[in-house]
Protein backbone atom coordinates (compact mmCIF):
# COMPACT_ATOMS: atom_id res chain seq x y z
CA UNK A 1 0.00 0.00 0.00
CA UNK A 2 2.81 2.28 0.34
CA UNK A 3 3.94 2.38 -3.31
CA UNK A 4 0.24 2.78 -3.65
CA UNK A 5 -0.07 6.10 -1.62
CA UNK A 6 3.05 7.08 -3.10
CA UNK A 7 2.07 6.90 -6.97
CA UNK A 8 -0.98 8.57 -5.63
CA UNK A 9 1.00 11.11 -3.40
CA UNK A 10 2.85 11.95 -7.26
CA UNK A 11 0.02 11.97 -9.33
CA UNK A 12 -1.85 14.88 -7.24
CA UNK A 13 1.38 16.40 -6.80
CA UNK A 14 1.84 16.68 -10.68
CA UNK A 15 -2.02 17.57 -11.63
CA UNK A 16 -1.60 20.71 -9.13
CA UNK A 17 1.34 21.74 -11.29
CA UNK A 18 -0.69 21.41 -14.33
CA UNK A 19 -3.47 23.83 -12.83
CA UNK A 20 -0.26 25.96 -11.73
CA UNK A 21 1.69 26.00 -14.92
CA UNK A 22 -2.05 26.62 -17.43
CA UNK A 23 -2.81 29.46 -15.11
CA UNK A 24 0.11 31.10 -15.89
CA UNK A 25 0.00 30.04 -19.62
CA UNK A 26 -3.30 32.07 -19.71
CA UNK A 27 -1.82 34.86 -17.33
CA UNK A 28 0.75 35.50 -20.30
CA UNK A 29 -1.25 34.74 -23.45
CA UNK A 30 -1.45 37.91 -25.31
CA UNK A 31 1.07 39.50 -22.99
CA UNK A 32 4.24 37.43 -23.96
CA UNK A 33 3.36 34.46 -26.29
CA UNK A 34 6.51 32.71 -25.94
CA UNK A 35 6.55 32.48 -21.93
CA UNK A 36 2.90 31.58 -22.14
CA UNK A 37 3.98 29.09 -24.82
CA UNK A 38 6.77 27.71 -22.32
CA UNK A 39 4.66 27.30 -19.51
CA UNK A 40 1.84 25.43 -21.72
CA UNK A 41 4.33 23.51 -22.92
CA UNK A 42 5.53 22.92 -18.71
CA UNK A 43 2.21 21.92 -18.39
CA UNK A 44 1.61 19.59 -21.06
CA UNK A 45 4.65 17.57 -19.84
CA UNK A 46 3.05 17.39 -16.27
CA UNK A 47 0.30 16.15 -17.59
CA UNK A 48 1.77 13.32 -19.20
CA UNK A 49 3.61 12.67 -15.93
CA UNK A 50 0.27 12.30 -13.77
CA UNK A 51 -0.76 10.15 -16.72
CA UNK A 52 2.44 7.53 -16.45
CA UNK A 53 2.15 7.74 -12.34
CA UNK A 54 -2.07 6.80 -12.86
CA UNK A 55 -1.29 4.10 -15.06
CA UNK A 56 1.29 2.98 -12.90
CA UNK A 57 -1.36 2.77 -9.92
CA UNK A 58 -3.93 1.13 -12.11
CA UNK A 59 -1.57 -1.62 -12.97
CA UNK A 60 -0.38 -1.92 -9.02
CA UNK A 61 -4.14 -1.78 -7.96
CA UNK A 62 -5.11 -4.50 -10.83
CA UNK A 63 -1.96 -7.00 -9.12
CA UNK A 64 -2.53 -6.16 -5.33
CA UNK A 65 -6.21 -5.82 -5.08
CA UNK A 66 -7.57 -8.10 -7.87
CA UNK A 67 -7.14 -11.37 -6.06
CA UNK A 68 -7.15 -10.47 -2.52
CA UNK A 69 -9.42 -10.49 0.52
CA UNK A 70 -8.90 -6.71 0.84
CA UNK A 71 -10.24 -5.38 4.12
CA UNK A 72 -13.25 -2.84 3.54
CA UNK A 73 -11.81 0.01 4.85
CA UNK A 74 -9.06 -0.26 3.11
CA UNK A 75 -10.57 -0.79 -0.51
CA UNK A 76 -13.24 1.92 0.42
CA UNK A 77 -10.10 4.57 0.97
CA UNK A 78 -8.58 3.53 -1.94
CA UNK A 79 -11.80 4.21 -4.15
CA UNK A 80 -12.30 7.67 -2.34
CA UNK A 81 -8.19 8.54 -3.51
CA UNK A 82 -8.92 7.16 -6.62
CA UNK A 83 -12.14 9.14 -6.88
CA UNK A 84 -10.31 12.35 -6.04
CA UNK A 85 -7.49 11.54 -8.30
CA UNK A 86 -9.86 11.29 -11.21
CA UNK A 87 -11.54 14.23 -10.51
CA UNK A 88 -8.08 16.39 -10.26
CA UNK A 89 -7.11 14.93 -13.56
CA UNK A 90 -10.85 16.10 -15.31
CA UNK A 91 -9.79 19.61 -13.72
CA UNK A 92 -6.56 19.93 -14.44
CA UNK A 93 -6.89 18.87 -18.30
CA UNK A 94 -9.72 21.53 -18.03
CA UNK A 95 -7.23 23.89 -17.16
CA UNK A 96 -5.10 22.62 -19.82
CA UNK A 97 -7.22 23.07 -22.23
CA UNK A 98 -8.22 26.41 -21.82
CA UNK A 99 -4.15 27.18 -21.56
CA UNK A 100 -3.86 26.09 -25.05
CA UNK A 101 -2.00 28.40 -27.17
Amino acid sequence: MKTMRKLYDYCIAELNDVIKYSKCAMQYNGIDPDLSRMYYNLAKGEMEDAKMLHDASKRLAAEKLGGEDIDPRLMELWEEMEAYKIDMMGKAKAYLDNAQV
